[in-house]
């Protein structure tokens, strides 16, 4: 499907808000699961009875992964993005 939207030659008008998630998920792909690990430590989350303890805390956990893939991407990908798009401008690979 991805193939069929991208090869198809059409502009599709994309609210900003799924645009910024798109270029947020792969790093909150990426750091939600040491973010679960630090949730392992937190004396709430080892005490709960039931998985609907555990549910509760996904939206916190959600939020929380989009948020240190948002200041990765600020502090990490997008410099390294311009600077390597630079290098490849001048050595023009």
């Amino acid at each position: 499907m991805i193939a069929a939207l991208y090869y198809s030659g059409q502009k599709f008008q994309v609210s900003p808000v799924w645009a910024a998630l798109a270029k947020l998920t792969f790093n909150a792909y990426i750091l939600h699961m040491p973010l679960v690990y630090l949730f392992n430590w937190v004396p709430a989350f080892q005490q709960a009875a039931g998985p609907y303890e555990l549910l509760a805390a996904l939206p916190f956990a959600l939020v929380l992964s989009f948020v240190a893939s948002f200041i990765f991407y600020c502090l990490v990908e997008s410099p390294l993005g311009r600077v390597t798009g630079q290098i490849c401008y001048y050595v023009k690979i």
